[in-house]
């Protein structure tokens, strides 16, 4: 089957990777962004708090950047890792992450060429809460399908799943301003499990030799 294809399981592995590394700098950035934002709060510096807010716009730009490659690895990983494929219902899902990610990525180029510069916040952050809910929803659906894992990996998959549905909660508005930190706390703690789990895949992904039956 062509999903097994080498140049297919060496994007894959690829693409993994790559996610290792957004994770990594989503998490490094988010943490700088709250420090700033601490530091500004504290201090009253306007400089700080300027640092915060560009450094919470990098960060939010990582994040979005995580999920549209994760969402596009979705129906490969529900086909591939798990046995029979899934069922139906892990594979819409999946197809689902993959397709909200597919038309974040076409709605960010189409603001960028039309010059809409401003209504690019507003789409991706309501494309990641959707593709965020279909990838965490694809996890948990998969988890009776989890039984040849190792135990560290079913937990850092589950806690994937529950913090994709935490980040987009926390975001912040004009009248609670700190959960700022609350968010910045999540991505960093969901960017530490997914981390770890990209690099898995991307290690292990060029070796399956099969379907799992």
């Amino acid at each position: 089957m062509w999903l097994i294809y080498p140049l297919v399981k060496k994007i894959a592995a690829r693409i993994g990777w790559i996610i290792s590394i957004v994770a990594v700098h989503c998490a490094a950035f988010s943490l700088l962004e709250a420090l700033f934002l601490i530091l500004g709060s504290s201090f009253g510096s306007r400089w700080c708090m300027q640092a915060g807010v560009l450094l919470e716009f990098v960060s939010s730009r990582f994040y979005m950047w995580l999920l549209i490659l994760c969402g596009i690895l979705a129906p490969w990983c529900s086909l591939v890792l798990l046995a029979k494929g899934g069922n139906v219902v892990i594979r819409i899902f999946a197809y689902m992450a993959a397709f909200f990610s597919l038309i974040q990525v076409a709605d960010t180029l189409y603001l960028l060429f039309t010059g809409q510069y401003h209504s690019i916040i507003d789409g991706q952050l309501f494309y990641s809460i959707l593709s965020g809910t279909m990838l965490a929803v694809t996890i948990l659906a998969a988890l009776p399908h989890y039984d040849a894992a190792p135990r560290p990996l079913k937990i850092r998959l589950v806690a994937v799943a529950v913090l994709l549905l935490l980040v987009p909660i926390a975001t912040p508005v004009p009248d609670y301003p700190w959960l700022v930190f609350v968010q910045c706390a999540l991505k960093i703690a969901l960017c530490l499990p997914l981390f770890r789990v990209a690099r898995l895949l991307s290690k292990n992904a060029p070796h399956i030799a099969g379907l799992p039956e």
